[in-house]
């Protein structure tokens, strides 16, 4: 005799260690998942966005309209038109915005989501992520105010920053290095065209200096005069060090 209400509960048993274990990965992700119901905008989220939105599920119902309360008022009209135009077909959409919670907490999140249609093509339910990304934003933002507070004191110092990748033997310049060669921004050279800015009667000297810093580990430091793009000749001071791997 089969005694389905063991199987039953053997099921139900998985489906709640599955649940378990998928709430555990958004946590640790801090990814959170949702489901829209598109004929009656009411939507469905996980343990993990309702952590992110600061709601308690026991109490908070969701909609895609309490949603966009939450939506910072600034991105909010672009984040609703984005969802709403996602329901002409089923290619994946994505859009990052801020969120504006009630305690004035500002927090940025990335949404990724798809559209689902029914057999008569009518589009019915849309599913995707939102995953938060404050602590990356601010890692970005600051990143870049370091590159701008970098370049504009590079412009003032006249310093300019450079680095030779071995395998390919080209040269990258900082927007500041390439002001002092004259040449065009973006300009990256090839190793053997960098070292021919350098006047002739400097250019030996130059060249064992640098392969002494990429065969030896020697420093690098140096003065020597180069002949920029447009022909003029300028003194130049350059410090550097090899970087090595794993296996030196």
């Amino acid at each position: 005799m089969i005694d389905h209400h063991d199987d039953l509960q053997e099921l139900r048993d998985q489906l709640k260690l599955h649940q378990a274990r998928l709430e555990e990965a958004q946590a640790v992700a801090n990814m959170g998942s949702w489901e829209t119901d598109l004929e009656t905008l009411q939507t469905t989220w996980s343990l993990q966005t309702h952590r992110i939105f600061g709601t308690d599920p026991a109490t908070f119902q969701p909609s895609h309209l309490s949603f966009l309360e939450f939506v910072h008022p600034a991105d909010r009209q672009a984040v609703d038109e984005a969802f709403r135009s996602s329901h002409k077909d089923a290619t994946p959409s994505t859009i990052e915005h801020r969120l504006l919670l009630p305690d004035g907490q500002l927090k940025t999140v990335e949404e990724r989501w798809q559209t689902f249609f029914d057999q008569e093509g009518r589009a019915v339910r849309a599913v995707g992520v939102c995953q938060e990304i404050s602590q990356r934003k601010a890692a970005q933002e600051a990143l870049l105010r370091n590159e701008t507070m970098l370049r504009i004191a590079g412009r003032f110092a006249r310093m300019g920053g450079w680095e030779v990748d071995l395998e390919s033997a080209t040269v990258w310049w900082s927007e500041e290095t390439c002001s002092i060669h004259e040449a065009p921004p973006g300009t990256s050279p090839g190793l053997q065209e960098a070292l021919e800015y350098y006047a002739p009667e400097h250019r030996e000297r130059v060249r064992s200096l640098v392969q002494a810093t990429i065969f030896h580990g020697l420093g690098l430091d140096f003065e020597a005069e180069l002949i920029t793009a447009t022909g003029k000749r300028v003194w130049v001071r350059a410090v550097g060090e090899a970087v090595r791997d794993a296996q030196g």
